[in-house]
């Protein structure tokens, strides 16, 4: 009997053949040739594209942490809109559906008996209650099957995502022919963040901790990146350093504040501190403040409470310093301009005093 494909293997024969299905079906020439101007045009770019085009270059690729964390939530969004809002949930939280035990069928129950002497009589289960049984499991199979196939679809799409390199990688891994066989979603994406955190100069454990505690401090705010992107950005580096190096341990502590706390209080501050400043400069000022006027308390404890901070006091500076109010509270002069209306100077023609004296 022929071994059962896996469906990493089911999704490259069903790729091949709905590829060739293409070529000979001329009514989808189109959309085959507008494919392939999108690879020729992102391969002339020198960048890799997934297999689900809507994706484009979000795609996993060794040593690429950024690269990844962004794929990662452009996967989850697309996955939501494509395949079903469970998958979307499954992806984020990192944790599976409960569906419950499945519904056992009804037992047999001993009456007691009426008399001393009489035996307990056996009550054989209602033909109700056994049709019941049955139309809850049917209601359960039904949908533990339907959860399983679309989590067989989303790891179809994910393996698609992956670069050559990534997937060679993966499947040198000693569990892949389990991750494959079981199309768990949950340990691939835990595979490919460890793979794309990895370094791309090798395994030397020095030099893989150096560079993860560079990422982890030398991160930085992008211009057009909103706070919600950046925590990810920052979570992802935090998350690969500790893999890395280690948790962090703080020596210079208040008192009664535990390691954990402080190494808490650190990252919150490190968060700020990499942050736009054209932005949240105010808000890192006016934290500043508080230790002068020795109101610590005060101060956000985590990451979390930061980026809540952070959102609240935003306020976008001018390149020049100013404010967008302060900016426009500037009033020009027009001493030396000579009115176009009246021919005099010191004024312009809108702001002219014989022109409004005249429309009134």
């Amino acid at each position: 009997m022929a071994e059962a494909e896996s469906p990493f293997q089911l999704a490259q024969t069903t790729r091949e053949m709905s590829a060739f299905m293409q070529d000979e079906d001329q009514t989808s020439g189109s959309s085959t040739r507008k494919k392939n101007k999108f690879q020729q045009k992102h391969f002339r770019k020198g960048c890799e594209i997934g297999e689900t085009e809507e994706l484009g270059t979000n795609v996993f690729e060794c040593g690429q942490q950024d690269k990844c964390t962004r794929s990662m939530e452009a996967f989850i969004k697309h996955t939501g809109k494509t395949v079903s809002e469970d998958m979307h949930d499954l992806l984020k939280n990192e944790e599976r559906k409960d569906f419950g035990k499945e519904p056992k069928p009804p037992q047999a129950t001993a009456k007691p008996a009426t008399r001393q002497d009489a035996q307990p009589e056996t009550v054989q289960p209602t033909s109700v209650e056994v049709q019941v049984w049955k139309t809850n499991l049917a209601r359960w199979d039904a949908k533990t099957e339907a959860y399983k196939k679309e989590e067989e679809k989303t790891f179809m799409l994910l393996v698609g995502q992956c670069t050559n390199s990534l997937k060679a990688k993966l499947e040198a891994k000693t569990n892949w022919s389990d991750i494959e066989k079981k199309a768990d979603v949950l340990k691939l994406k835990e595979s490919i963040k460890e793979l794309c955190h990895d370094s791309k100069v090798g395994n030397y454990a020095p030099f893989t901790a150096m560079k993860a505690a560079q990422d982890l401090y030398m991160i930085r705010q992008k211009p057009h990146e909103d706070l919600t992107q950046y925590q990810a950005r920052f979570d992802s580096r935090r998350e690969n350093y500790e893999a890395k190096v280690g948790k962090l341990t703080i020596t210079e502590k208040a008192v009664g504040v535990t390691d954990e706390e402080a190494a808490e209080q650190h990252l919150a501050c490190l968060f700020i501190a990499n942050s736009d400043q054209q932005v949240y400069g105010k808000a890192l000022a006016d934290l500043n403040d508080l230790v002068l006027s020795k109101a610590v308390a005060e101060w956000p404890k985590t990451v979390a409470d930061m980026k809540e901070h952070m959102s609240k006091e935003a306020v976008r500076v001018h390149p020049r310093g100013r404010t967008p109010m302060q900016f426009a509270q500037i009033k020009k002069d027009h001493s030396n301009y000579k009115c176009n209306y009246c021919k005099a100077f010191g004024h312009i023609k809108k702001n002219c005093p014989k022109l409004t004296d005249s429309q009134n």
